[in-house]
């Protein structure tokens, strides 16, 4: 274990993790709060609590780099940490488990892992936390009277300085510490002043913000707020129970992005050889990952994954111990280059952050709106560090004036400077503006509400903003609206000067307004405003898709398609085929549903997943099961915390009669949704009875009805069966059960389609069914059970009008047009008649009804 041998390994990882992650660094800004990190470093000022004191002061030497822009400057600090981490876990990890393969493997992992990587090509604080958090595990003390002790108690003091989520994990550090070290009274109070030391950073504080930097969070220059900014105080409201359990299993699922799968297997195997070999290490890890693992599971924002860094690289140190105990070296090292090269092929689209532009492109579409002079009111993170960082970092833009409605701690703009000290009263800054306003000076908001009022004036779209303008031309859409139509992925593809957002947001109006109107009845307004809006999207291919949305909820599906087809030949993304393969899909138009959505999956990665899905079903339903199934399964590699894969393959299963490959699927979705179990018992039992294996359905269905005595569907479902196999006497005594706990209906309408079914007691069938209505008048099956037995009872006139009613309810099957085309032409309506059993024989040869609509159209001939 010498010298050479840790300095060759943690060169080797040194300059692989370097390359990794420069290869792979953001050339810009990247959504959260690295714009503003960027911007406080280069400035030397106060970014948001806890402050970052070391960061601040580590990136402004970064920044003084004479290379590439300051955005770049700061996302190379974020990658030399991070590389500084994997090298020092990788070197430390050699040392106490003595395996060079074990380590090395531990250190790819790390380096490989979704978060560190990911934290490591664009600027953000957490892969220098990973830095120290590595740092303070290579500096424990191993022995009674260890020199490391001193540099120990100086790392946790500056560790703290950079990220407070490190100190969940101070108690079990300082216990293995103390323990191992045992320090005297006067090493004891070395340690302690040596940490306090580590602290001072934080001095950099209040001394900065007391001279008024560009960037200046919580003016920390006093004691009160200098506390509130250190503690975080504003974030502890984060705190709180919640979904805490679903963010676990969350985690879990994705641990294998974090450690390879090899690494989940070897986790619990080095756990179990430490637990002789390195008993109070163990307990040092499990202790840290518990603590630092119920702390992010209560920590309630929206991204915490940088929070589970520290438990990935805990869990880590185990890793090792396993390989080393499991000899072969030669074969071990291949596998597990194997694991590492899968682990980045799988993260590496996500973190390959090179042409990761949205914010960029995002800050530079809003700026290509702004007038000269121009006050911008924001809100929102990446609207408020994107554009402080254009102006700040890039020093473009500088005549415009920020200002951030809920801090107003934006630097002083052209609107603002002029204002002397005196006239500086609270609220001084929104009584400007709303000055400015009322001149006729440029002012606009990303903010999705009227946070400035002022009289004669509105919000109108400008660009990706909106302006204040005097009234006077008619409204042409509300801020609230923008991003339904046109997502912020997409921010990139504007082209301002065709006034393409301008025109997106002037068609929102009139598809909203058709939609109100549609409820109201109002169908000759709401198709003349859809006309407006397709005139005012001409050639945008989002507009034409969301008004083909608006045709098809109002039922006009030819003129969704024609819409939807317009807007595929301009669209870019896959959303307007995806929209016209459903809708042929739905029509039995296999092979156009199949070339739109192949088109989909091929070329649309935002919607791969959901193409997939319809593609396989289009594909089950041609027969295509193997082909069915491949698709299944890649949709499943893309979302494999998703339940419909599985649902899929359970389809393909059973279509291929293969039914306990089909109930394994449904247990496999179990373990995501509970309730995919008993909804795929239901799903087998409906394919016995199609394949006329009914004692087995009948089998399925007691089961079902087993488990839960008040399962309607089940006792319902098992009477149906038994009457179709004879078993009549039975059926009934299930009927009569379930008229005994049916709340809504449901069973007095199965109950007397049965015996409309049976052709028997047809007098009881329609007290059954009139009872049904009366307790849901708008259930359609019981319409069309009522017109059936009327039309036994030969009353074809009343028959005639519940199956109409049974239509305008909503139902649309080849059953119902087969009955009402029989009833009608008993009454001499020949000509509909005919039509409705001619396209029911289409949908539905197989029909029990098919025989006698054959005999009906010979006749009426």
């Amino acid at each position: 274990m010498g010298f050479d041998r840790r300095y060759a390994a943690g060169s080797a990882i040194l300059l692989i993790a370097l390359a990794l992650y420069l290869g792979t660094l953001s050339r810009g800004i990247q959504p959260g709060d690295g714009p503003e990190l960027t911007v406080s470093s280069a400035h030397l000022g106060i970014p948001h609590p806890s402050g970052y004191p070391t960061y601040t002061m580590v990136g402004r030497l970064f920044s003084l780099i004479p290379a590439g822009s300051q955005a770049v400057r700061a996302n190379l600090f974020a990658a030399v940490c991070g590389a500084g981490a994997v090298t020092v876990f990788g070197i430390w990890l050699l040392r106490i488990s003595g395996s060079l393969i074990g380590a090395l493997f531990a250190a790819g992992a790390l380096a490989t892992s979704l978060t560190l990587w990911r934290e490591s090509t664009s600027a953000e604080v957490y892969s220098l936390s990973a830095l120290f958090l590595t740092l303070l595990l290579a500096s424990l003390p191993e022995r009674r009277g260890d020199g490391r002790f001193p540099l120990f108690c100086y790392l946790w003091g500056l560790a703290l300085t950079n990220h407070l989520s490190l100190v969940f994990l101070f108690i079990p550090f300082a216990v293995f510490g103390f323990t191992r070290a045992r320090p005297n009274r006067s090493q004891f109070f070395g340690g302690v002043i040596l940490f306090l030391l580590g602290l001072t950073p934080y001095l950099y504080l209040p001394i900065r913000s007391a001279q008024a930097p560009l960037w200046n969070w919580g003016f920390p220059a006093q004691l009160d707020p200098f506390l509130v900014h250190v503690l975080g105080q504003g974030y502890w409201g984060y705190l709180a129970e919640g979904d805490s359990w679903s963010r676990l299993v969350e985690w879990t699922g994705g641990f294998r992005r974090e450690a390879t799968w090899a690494g989940l297997l070897l986790v619990p195997a080095g756990a179990f050889v430490m637990r002789r070999q390195a008993r109070d290490l163990l307990l040092l890890v499990f202790g840290g990952t518990l603590l630092s693992l119920a702390y992010t599971l209560h920590f309630h924002i929206n991204d915490p994954e940088a929070y589970f860094l520290p438990v990935t690289i805990l869990l880590l140190v185990p890793v090792p111990f396993a390989v080393r105990y499991l000899g072969r070296p030669r074969i071990v090292a291949v596998v597990l280059v194997l694991f590492l090269g899968a682990q980045f092929l799988s993260n590496r689209a996500e973190c390959d952050r090179r042409t990761q532009r949205v914010l960029d492109e995002y800050i530079n579409n809003l700026l290509m709106t702004f007038d000269v002079g121009g006050t911008v009111i924001v809100e929102g993170d990446n609207e408020t560090f994107g554009l402080l960082y254009a102006m700040e970092g890039d020093g473009r833009r500088t005549d415009l004036t920020l200002w951030n409605s809920v801090l107003d701690l934006m630097p002083e703009g052209p609107l603002f400077h002029d204002v002397v000290l005196t006239e500086r009263a609270p609220g001084w800054k929104r009584k400007a503006i709303r000055s400015a306003i009322a001149e006729g000076r440029p002012v606009y908001t990303t903010v999705e509400s009227d946070m400035i009022r002022a009289e004669g004036f509105e919000l109108r779209p400008q660009g990706l903003s909106f302006q204040y303008e005097r009234f006077g031309e008619p409204r042409t859409g509300d801020s609230d609206s923008l991003w339904s139509l046109y997502g912020r992925e997409s921010v990139g593809r504007v082209d301002h000067r065709s006034g393409y957002l301008t025109r997106i947001l002037a068609s929102l109006y009139p598809i909203q307004e058709s939609r109100n109107l549609q409820e109201t009845g109002e169908l000759e307004e709401a198709a003349r405003l859809l006309r407006e809006a397709e005139e005012r999207g001409e050639g945008i291919g989002v507009v034409w898709n969301s008004v083909g949305l608006a045709h098809e909820r109002a039922g006009d599906r030819e003129e969704a398609i024609r819409l939807f087809q317009k807007a595929a030949e301009v669209a870019r993304d896959g959303k307007p085929r995806f929209n016209l393969a459903r809708l042929f899909f739905d029509d039995g138009r296999m092979d156009e549903a199949e070339r739109e959505v192949r088109w989909v999956v091929e070329k649309d990665p935002s919607l791969r997943y959901a193409g997939s899905l319809l593609l396989g079903a289009i594909l089950v339903d041609a027969g295509r099961t193997g082909e069915a199934a491949g698709t299944y399964r890649a949709a499943w590699r893309e979302r494999p915390g998703e339940t419909a894969p599985l649902l899929g393959l359970a389809e393909v299963s059973l279509r291929n009669g293969h039914v306990d490959e089909a109930r394994e699927h449904f247990r496999a979705a179990g373990r995501i949704r509970p309730g995919a179990v008993r909804d795929g018992e239901y799903r087998i039992a409906t394919y016995f009875e199609s394949e006329g294996r009914l004692e087995e359905a009948a089998a399925v269905y007691r089961s079902l009805a087993g488990e839960s005595i008040y399962d309607l569907g089940a006792f319902l479902s098992l009477a149906m069966v038994r009457a179709e196999s004879g078993a009549v006497s039975e059926a009934d005594s299930l009927f009569d059960y379930a008229l005994a706990i049916d709340q809504g209906g449901a069973a007095y309408n199965a109950y007397a389609w049965s015996l409309a079914m049976r052709g028997e007691r047809l007098n009881d069938a329609i007290e059954l069914v009139r009872e049904s209505r009366m307790r849901d008048p708008d259930d359609p099956y019981a319409a069309d059970t009522e017109g059936w037995i009327l039309h036994l009872l030969a009353d074809d006139a009343a028959a005639v009008k519940s199956l109409r009613e049974a239509k305008r309810l909503g139902l649309s099957t080849a059953g119902l047009d087969y009955r009402l085309g029989i009833v009608l032409i008993g009454l001499n309506g020949l000509g509909e008649g005919r039509a409705l059993l001619t396209q029911a024989l289409l949908e539905d040869p197989a029909s029990t009804h098919a025989s006698e609509a054959y005999r009906l159209l010979d006749q009426s001939e």
